[in-house]
């Protein structure tokens, strides 16, 4: 097992630049199919949290949360988890279909395969650093001023990387074997 692990992880880390090029073109093919292109990056995150806001946070009237001392409102609680949950979800989603969308490319030449769930984890760290801008921006709006804790960001990104290349590791495998896997 632990072969297999350190094979795939010499795979990936021996096509980073085949990554970065794929992940970067669908990235851009995503984009030029709008009219507005990138604005969309910004704008169905900051929609999406706004609406999330409007409902639960005024029209509920969700208070502040205090935890050891530490009070924190509604909004920046809110945007700060969402942003983990807008890179998460299409890792998993996208990356069921990683392999499965990717049949006639791999059929037809050799192509390390281990390397198409990381194509979609990086592509979508992109639309992750604009959601964070929106998360940073919040925060500041909302009193928190950055501080030398927020360098822990770099360490999370790390980790979420790696435990959206794992998921979709195993689900692009999966969804090759049976395609409910994906609806699921």
């Amino acid at each position: 097992m632990f072969k297999s692990i350190s094979y795939v992880i010499k795979e990936n880390c021996s096509n980073f630049y085949r990554i970065f090029c794929i992940a970067k073109y669908e990235l851009l093919s995503d984009m030029r199919d709008s009219k507005f292109g990138i604005f969309w990056n910004f704008a169905s995150p900051a929609i999406q949290v706004f609406t999330y806001w409007l409902v639960f946070g005024i029209a509920w009237g969700r208070k502040a949360q205090t935890y050891r001392g530490i009070t924190v409102e509604y909004l920046p609680w809110l945007v700060v988890a969402f942003s983990v949950w807008w890179y998460i979800r299409p890792c998993i989603v996208d990356g069921c279909s990683a392999v499965f969308s990717k049949t006639n490319v791999i059929t037809r030449m050799k192509f390390p395969v281990s390397v198409l769930p990381a194509t979609v984890c990086l592509r979508e760290l992109f639309n992750h650093f604009v959601m964070l801008i929106i998360t940073f921006v919040t925060l500041i709006l909302s009193g928190w001023y950055p501080n030398l804790n927020w360098l822990w960001i770099l360490y999370y990104m790390f980790c979420a990387f790696m435990l959206g290349e794992a998921i979709s590791l195993v689900l692009s495998v999966l969804t090759m074997l049976w395609r409910d896997v994906k609806k699921f």
